[in-house]
């Protein structure tokens, strides 16, 4: 439960920053707002990070070797290191498990998703810092499984940094590593179950070689393998129902990383009687998601999020623990091995109602913003080209031309705008109110869509369940307004100072609770991860 913030205390006052987007979050007194401070000349610039020129970084590095060359100290020794370790160690040596905000108790006594065929059994989770693969753990180590839990980088566990290490144990793991086949199957060796959720978003072929590797393991020692896929196999949609019968973009080459590993798995399937089941979530969304809440809450919070009128496209939302509970079913079924399951929830509402529940969940219900869809191409192609004007200024070659062409393109706007306001004044002088587009308030940020979820937001695809609900038994616990209130706990313990800010319904910060220990991971107790790409910029799971 770490909010990625910190706290100054000092004779005048406090004040709460992010501590990667460098922003004020919480001031006490308000009126240390309008303070000044001086900034010693050559300090980084906060966006740029600690290695920009003459950032810490760089000053860290450049002291280090003066300390070699002239046979001294260095500023920041080794052994200075030493107090913030053993600090750390004791805080693991007295850590307790299950003391964080989530997960809360399973959605309903009666929802078949209990994993109690793994209890006391070893499953393998790759991907298991991520969103769907920590919610996962959570729920396998509730129940008495113990987690084999495969870590690219360890510094992203923090969630199941709580576990004891016999609960969770944690492996590193790379989906491009090159290592021989014994290393995956060490990986393998003593599960029950292997559920892979590992996904690298910089490399298609890292996907495939992980999930060729880890079936081939699960082949080799008879492990069942969960996959998770995605539903964006079947892109581009139909405008109707969609089963698991439709053609997906399995071809030749695959459409997508997604149907590759799917591909791969069937011939290991086929070839070595790899035991396999493969998940297709659809929009998965909930506590801690990097692509359909977080996204979402950050654009809310900063201006306006624009869908497509009339905003009537379907969203096959689901959220995490249904999803979860899909994952734990597949694991045990006999009925599961070899089949392919879409996980969706059981209703279909539209893009407009996913994103306006966020929008009253923040205190922001008037900014999601309808605009036809030629208006929002129209204003995607004039950001980009925004941004390769911005991204060729700082070229130095092309920095001359580009100067000419802008001061000749200036002086013909000029003239033109000469021209414009000649033909349109008033007998009175005053100017037809036409020609000045009104400007939106500053501070206002407006979050367009990419252009492939423009499609997506406007289709009328409806995910059916049927098959999973026949062979798996899953039945979806959470609703969309189910869904949305667990989701909003999470949105005011992840953003809580901020709503308090923006909303007048939300306590001021001087009605928080205080940050210490027994309140960490409470609703508006602070930020709970760094900042995610923008609103539909990866694949749902």
């Amino acid at each position: 439960d770490l909010r990625n913030t910190v706290v100054i205390e000092g004779t005048r006052g406090s004040l709460e920053a992010n501590w990667d987007r460098n922003e004020l979050l919480r001031v006490t007194p308000d009126s240390l707002r309008r303070l000044r401070f001086p900034v010693a000349a050559g300090a980084a610039d906060g966006d740029a990070g600690p290695w920009a020129p003459g950032g810490p970084g760089e000053r860290l590095v450049a002291d280090w070797l003066a300390a070699i060359e002239q046979d001294r100290e260095p500023f920041a020794s080794g052994a200075s290191a030493l107090p913030a370790v053993e600090l750390l160690d004791r805080c693991l040596a007295a850590r307790r498990p299950g003391r964080g905000r989530f997960p809360k108790p399973p959605a309903s006594p009666a929802a078949p998703s209990r994993p109690s065929a793994l209890r006391g059994k070893t499953v393998l989770v790759t991907g298991a810092t991520g969103f769907i693969g920590g919610c996962l753990v959570e729920r396998l180590a509730a129940a008495g499984v113990r987690v084999r839990a495969a870590v690219r980088r360890f510094r992203a566990a923090a969630r199941l940094a709580r576990f004891p290490p016999e609960i969770v144990e944690m492996r590193e793991f790379d989906l491009a590593a090159t290592d021989a086949e014994e290393a995956f199957d060490d990986l393998v060796e003593g599960c029950a179950a292997v559920f892979h959720l590992a996904l690298d978003l910089e490399s298609s072929s890292a996907n495939l070689a992980g999930a060729e590797r880890i079936g081939a393991a699960c082949a080799r020692r008879g492990v069942r393998l969960v996959f998770t896929s995605s539903y964006t196999v079947y892109d581009p949609y139909p405008d109707g129902p969609l089963s698991e019968s439709a053609p997906a973009g399995r071809g030749d080459p695959p459409r997508s990383a997604n149907a590759a590993a799917e591909l791969a798995l069937a011939r290991l399937r086929r070839d070595c009687g790899l035991r396999v089941v493969v998940l297709q979530p659809t929009i998965v969304y909930g506590p801690f998601s990097t692509h359909w809440t977080d996204p979402q809450a950050r654009a809310l919070l900063a201006g306006r999020l624009v869908l497509p009128s009339p905003g009537d496209g379907i969203c096959n939302a689901v959220f995490v623990e249904d999803v979860v509970s899909a994952l734990l079913l597949a694991a045990v079924k006999e009925e599961a091995v070899g089949e392919t399951f879409l996980v969706s929830g059981a209703e279909h509402p539209t893009w407009h109602e996913f994103h306006a529940a966020y929008a009253a969940l923040l205190g922001r219900p008037d900014a999601v913003r309808l605009l036809p869809r030629q208006e929002i191409e129209r204003r995607i192609r004039r950001r980009y080209l925004r941004r390769l004007v911005r991204w060729a200024r700082q070229r130095p070659l092309l920095r001359k031309p580009l100067g000419r062409v802008k001061r000749g393109g200036l002086r013909t706007l000029a003239r033109l705008r000469a021209g414009i306001r000649r033909a349109t004044r008033r007998r009175d002088g005053s100017i037809a109110s036409f020609v000045a587009a009104p400007r939106r308030p500053a501070g206002e940020a407006e979050t367009l869509p990419t252009p492939r979820h423009l499609g997506e937001f406007s289709s009328r695809c409806r995910v059916q369940i049927a098959k999973a609900r026949r062979l798996l038994g899953y039945e979806p616990a959470f609703d969309l307004a189910r869904g949305m209130e667990r989701t909003g706990d999470y949105l005011r313990w992840a953003y809580g100072s901020r709503i308090a800010s923006d909303s007048t319904s939300a306590p001021g910060p001087e009605e928080q609770p205080p940050a210490d220990a027994g309140s960490a991971g409470r609703p508006g107790s602070g930020k709970g991860e760094g900042s995610p790409p923008s609103p539909g910029s990866g694949a749902s799971a």
